[in-house]
């Protein structure tokens, strides 16, 4: 969240998962983010604008050389 005059713009990423009912097990089913544009009226806060973005395997935050997105493991952990 970050003020912007009397406005607050807000991100919040979400995840949707599935259910496979026939093995009982749980698979990431989509990712994204959402921006919005928060304003007060009457003391209320309210939505201004929300855009909703859907992360695919091209256009996620990660994608791109592994080297790029990836950070190197520090420690001597597994």
């Amino acid at each position: 969240m970050r003020c912007t005059g009397e406005d607050v713009r807000v991100r919040a990423y979400w995840t949707i998962n599935r259910l496979e009912q026939a093995s009982n097990t749980f698979s990431l089913f989509l990712q994204g983010h959402w921006d919005a544009a928060c304003t007060r009226e009457h003391g209320e806060w309210k939505f201004r604008e929300l855009t909703v973005t859907h992360w695919f395997r091209e256009t996620a935050p990660w994608s791109g050389k592994e080297d790029q997105v990836r950070l190197p493991r520090r420690g001597n952990w597994g």
